[in-house]
């Protein structure tokens, strides 16, 4: 380096995956995310205050899907009820 300041040549673009309306990452899904339960991550939320070390950063979490309309009502979730994802057939043999 013989220039200080360094000359910024040209910029990169960082690329990162796009989700669905669940919040988990679109591509091959697996049987757990293919019949979905819950929003899966790669990432964890931080206990406060911000930057604590609580050791959750790179484990990644599970957030459920609501039972129920006043689970969902009282959580302010917008993803729609289990019942609403897979509601239940009945099918005569």
């Amino acid at each position: 380096m013989t220039q200080l300041p360094l000359k910024l040549v040209h910029a990169v673009s960082a690329l990162v995956p796009k989700t669905d309306a669940d919040g988990n990452i679109a591509g091959v899904r697996l049987p757990d995310v293919a019949a979905l339960i819950a929003t899966y991550t790669g990432w964890a939320l931080r206990a406060e205050p911000a930057g604590a070390n609580d050791g959750s950063d790179g484990a990644g979490q599970m957030i459920p899907f609501a039972k129920t309309k006043a689970e969902r009502t009282a959580n302010d979730d917008p993803r729609p009820l289990l019942e609403e994802r897979y509601l239940r057939r009945t099918t005569r043999m």
